[in-house]
């Protein structure tokens, strides 16, 4: 994962995959890694932590942190597939999960109206994060 890049306005957003395993190292989180032609394409990390009780009160939710698409492979529609097929995984993987919730930096329209697009809803809460508003998104995963 040490070769994956970001373009460097969107570090301001996220951080980079490597910085993202260290963080949630022995935490309760997954990393997952589409790979396209043995390459990384896709990156994010499932978290199950408290600290979704920010954004929601429910407990069999779980956080969708540092989702992030390789710079090289950006504009090719893999975000949208990766949103697409993640209920999927959810169901075959993670099955007692009800509800995908994430933050977006209010600042950051192009992640937002992706995640919109692929179904996320903000309902109103925030947060002051490390660069500025952050919004809180839900999916819910019941009936899908």
């Amino acid at each position: 994962m040490g070769n994956f890049k970001l373009h460097d306005s969107q570090m301001v957003f996220s951080f980079l995959p490597s910085k993202a395993l260290d963080f949630f190292h022995n935490q309760d989180a997954c990393s997952v890694v589409i790979f396209i032609d043995e390459e990384p394409v896709v990156f994010f990390v499932l978290h199950k932590c408290g600290e979704t009780s920010d954004f929601t009160e429910n407990n069999t939710a779980i956080f969708l942190r540092s989702f992030l698409i390789d710079k090289r492979h950006q504009r090719k529609g893999y975000a949208k597939l990766a949103l697409a097929i993640l209920p999927k995984f959810m169901e075959d993987h993670l099955p007692y999960v009800e509800e995908i919730v994430l933050t977006v930096d209010e600042n950051n329209l192009a992640a937002k109206r992706l995640y919109e697009k692929s179904g996320f809803i903000h309902k109103g809460r925030t947060k002051v994060g490390r660069s500025g508003l952050e919004l809180g998104m839900h999916y819910s995963l019941k009936g899908s």
